[in-house]
């Protein structure tokens, strides 16, 4: 169920933006609240938000005037029906640079802070547990590289110190030990880049040297007998050292030097010789690609998902020329296979280039949408997928990419919560699902209206009664454009009901119910009434522009609504089906309805079938069913009614009859069925009550008795 947030000022957004509990509106007892499915852990970092909306799912409108969601998704209101993400998804803010392990993801931020998410088994994340997360998590400051390998993490800080976390079974810290470690661990100096291994770790020192330890599997034999041993220190390999690449399997270790000339690291610690005028190199899964001076991509190895980018899927022994103008190329992989098991026995294989104009371009394997195309077809030449792309990180089915203008982008599977977005029901943080909104409607029940700052009105989710008014009963997974000119917009359940900028009312949708006039259906909105401003609970009540209160009342003979007066003088009305408050014109407070648990915050649990005052200089409210939320003249919150889950935010399980003083400096509320928001006027975000379904969006599943503040993406 959805509350009004909207200022005063601003009251005609106010009551577009109410619509609570979708049930019918006769007087019925009180049900009991059911807590919802649990959720998946997640940890995100806090900016401010705008306006809020809350009821099966929370929405904000950040500053920027994006819309972000969190909660349950079954009808596609994050704009997809299943649970990958086939487009780039937007995650961070600010990032440098990145770095991708098969199922988990760093990045570097513009203050050089480290942030981590995905699998952590092993501790690899560095977070001090092996609990995986499902959303980026700060876990080091001052850190200018990263390399994360399948077991542990290497970092260098801005100090050109070394730091290891994870696994250390066969002497991958190089600290003459093989004891892990769950937190970053400071091993040497004087390092300038590193790259992490299968089982083993590469290091460049200040002098660019090159050093290993750990174990010696280059993947490729030398002509001698006596290979490197495995080792717990760093031993030293070569000088005049550029760059590393090692893969995770068997097609070896590539040493590029600072003249551009590239070489095979043999087992016993020799190089050969491979090719000149080379810029980078990058390893595969049994392929590899280089990047010469001149900006052409060449490649070579096994090519059987089109990974190569050469029009074919056939293996290539020597290296073929595939592009020009390229400047980044990474790989990745994936299981090819119906579990979501990421160590299946088949696999198939991806690559991603970013060309000198910073545009973004794959093939390969696509099944869980990776190459972030918006489809999961595979491809076996490079096509375009976006632009404005600076860099690029790939793993086990997914990618993410940084933007031109530092922005953080992920696609593909998520099993891991390695893109930073946690796959599958229920969400339980923020996404970015639209731009430029200023109201938004939503009742919990699949679908969801929004007003754009053009005062266009968009909608997405169930459309079986034509309840989006787009003139047709298809559900839509992705938001469509219905109409101009609307200036609020109340959505609940199988009908809609909107107020264009003439203040006319009109509706569409089913009508089962007593709803719109004698059809069945409206595909179509239809015009209602005249001389409306405000709407609220699916139209249930209305307030006229001479702040006249009416309620809908249905002729159950005819199945015919028509409205009659109720209250005069009204500025705001919150409704929960139950019970009902509403602020008048000088700021007093007004109850009716059920107040078995004393939401009516006047002292007592009696039930009013008329309106009765409660208080003065109140500027805002919202209810859920059976708790109440007001905003005082001096914006302090108040509460009342109903506290199982702690929704009151007092710090208790106690319900109040009376209202209660439970934060300072607000300006806007929202509330669910039995949890509360609240928009401080510095523009963070609170949340309390139940949480099991990631509803307050704090990532987690954990309820709250007292208001927390909620960390927004």
């Amino acid at each position: 169920m959805k509350r009004p947030f909207y200022q005063v000022a601003v009251w005609l957004i106010v009551i577009s933006t109410i619509a609570v509990s979708c049930k019918r509106k006769s007087i019925e007892p009180e049900p009991e609240p059911t807590p919802s499915e649990p959720t998946i852990p997640t940890a995100v970092e806090t900016i401010g938000a705008k306006s809020i909306i809350a009821g099966s799912n929370s929405f904000f409108i950040k500053p920027d005037n994006t819309l972000w969601i969190a909660g349950y998704d079954s009808n596609g209101l994050f704009g997809s029906l299943i649970p990958n993400f086939y487009r780039f998804s937007k995650i961070a803010d600010d990032v440098n640079n990145l770095s991708t392990g098969p199922n988990q993801s760093f990045i570097i931020k513009s203050d050089n802070s480290l942030w981590a998410t995905g699998n952590n088994r092993y501790g690899m994340l560095g977070n001090g547990t092996t609990n995986s997360i499902h959303i980026f998590e700060k876990v080091a400051d001052n850190v200018k590289a990263v390399s994360t390998g399948k077991f542990h993490t290497l970092l260098v800080k801005t100090d050109n110190s070394l730091w290891v976390t994870g696994s250390n079974g066969v002497g991958q810290y190089g600290d003459s030990t093989t004891i892990s470690q769950l937190s970053f661990v400071k091993i040497m100096g004087d390092v300038k880049a590193v790259e992490a291994g299968e089982l083993c770790s590469f290091i460049i020192k200040t002098d660019n040297s090159l050093w290993r330890s750990g174990l010696n599997f280059s993947g490729l034999s030398s002509n001698t007998t006596v290979p490197l041993p495995n080792t717990t220190s760093f031993i030293k390999i070569s000088e005049n050292v550029k760059s590393i690449a090692t893969g995770y399997y068997t097609f070896g270790t590539f040493v590029l030097k600072t003249d551009h000339s590239l070489w095979k690291l043999l087992e016993n610690g020799e190089l050969l010789f491979v090719t000149d005028n080379v810029d980078r190199v990058v390893l595969g899964y049994d392929y590899y690609f280089i990047i010469k001076t001149d900006k052409t991509l060449w490649a070579s190895g096994a090519n059987a998902f089109g990974q190569l980018g050469n029009g074919t899927n056939s293996t290539i022994n020597g290296f073929v020329k595939i592009s020009d103008e390229v400047k980044v190329v990474v790989t990745g992989y994936d299981h090819n296979d119906d579990s979501k098991n990421p160590w299946g026995n088949s696999t198939g294989c991806f690559s991603i280039i970013i060309k000198t104009d910073n545009s973004l371009w794959g093939t390969g394997w696509n099944k869980n949408g990776q190459l972030g195309d918006g489809t999961t077809i595979n491809k076996n030449s490079f096509e375009k997928i976006a632009d404005n792309v600076k860099n690029v990180g790939a793993g086990i089915n997914y990618s993410i990419i940084i933007k031109t203008d530092n922005t953080l982008f992920g696609a593909g599977g998520n099993f891991s919560g390695q893109i930073g977005l946690p796959d599958g029901n229920p969400y339980n943080y923020f996404h970015n699902i639209q731009d430029q909104v200023k109201t938004v409607s939503s009742c919990g029940t699949g679908n969801a209206l929004i007003i754009k700052t053009d005062n266009s009105l968009w909608g997405i989710g169930d459309n079986s009664r034509g309840q989006l008014g787009d003139g047709t009963n298809v559900n839509r997974s992705n938001f469509i454009k219905i109409m101009d000119n609307v200036m609020a917009v109340s959505a609940c359940g199988i009908r809609s009901l909107i107020i264009k900028s003439d203040n006319t009312l009109w509706g569409a949708g089913d009508i089962d119910y007593g709803y719109l006039m004698s059809v069945d259906n409206y595909y179509h909105f239809v015009k209602l009434l005249d001389n409306v401003k405000g709407v609220t609970y699916g139209g249930q009540f209305i307030i006229k522009t001479n702040n006249s209160l009416w309620v809908e009342k249905d002729d159950n003979a005819t199945r015919v609504k028509s409205y009659i007066p109720l209250s005069d003088n009204v500025k705001e009305v919150a409704s929960s089906g139950w019970h009902q408050l509403i602020i008048k014109t000088d700021g007093s407070l007004w109850a009716k309805g059920y107040n078995s648990q004393g939401q009516f915050g006047n002292g007592t649990t009696i039930n009013e079938d008329s309106f009765v005052k409660i208080m003065d200089n109140v500027i805002a409210i919202a209810v859920g069913s059976s708790h109440s939320l007001i905003i005082k003249s001096d914006n302090s919150l108040w509460a009342s009614g109903n506290n199982q889950y702690g929704q009151l935010g007092d710090g208790t399980l106690i319900s109040k009859s009376s209202f209660v003083k439970v934060l300072e400096d607000v300006k806007e509320i929202a509330t669910g069925n039995d949890y509360s928001l609240a928009l401080k006027n510095d523009g963070t975000l609170w949340g309390t009550g139940n949480n099991v379904a990631g509803n307050l969006g704090d990532g987690t599943g954990i309820s709250k008795l007292s208001f927390v503040k909620i960390n927004i993406p």
